[in-house]
């Protein structure tokens, strides 16, 4: 079930970022995309408001996951980009990301501001 959870989350996430722990929409998602690439996934955990949604929670709990869960997170997102302007409307933000090399799969994801971040 959090394999399909997962893959929900790559295509729309919707995270809430806490105040001042990332400045833009796109630092956000580069962090997640930074964390695959290190395999240092405890920094996500910062990423998600209390009130964010059960979707977003997967990414930000990630460390926390059995490891078959880590590696299917990290191989989805190890060599992602983020790719064109990130679109704001009101308090949310839309980040796409591509998959490397072949840019064929696209990821979506949807950020809320609070706080001002």
């Amino acid at each position: 079930m959090l394999k399909k959870l997962l893959l929900f989350v790559s295509m729309s996430a919707i995270a809430a970022c806490q105040g001042g722990v990332q400045s833009t929409p796109e630092r956000v998602i580069q962090k997640i995309l930074d964390a695959a690439k290190t395999r240092e996934l405890r920094q996500l955990s910062s990423l998600c408001a209390p009130q964010a949604e059960t979707t977003a929670n997967i990414i930000c709990e990630i460390s926390e996951a059995q490891p078959e869960q880590k590696e299917a997170f990290v191989h989805r997102f190890l060599t992602a980009e983020i790719r064109g302007n990130t679109e704001f409307s009101g308090y949310t933000a839309t980040v796409e990301a591509v998959m490397q090399p072949h840019q064929q799969h696209s990821l979506r994801f949807d950020l809320i501001q609070e706080n001002g971040a």
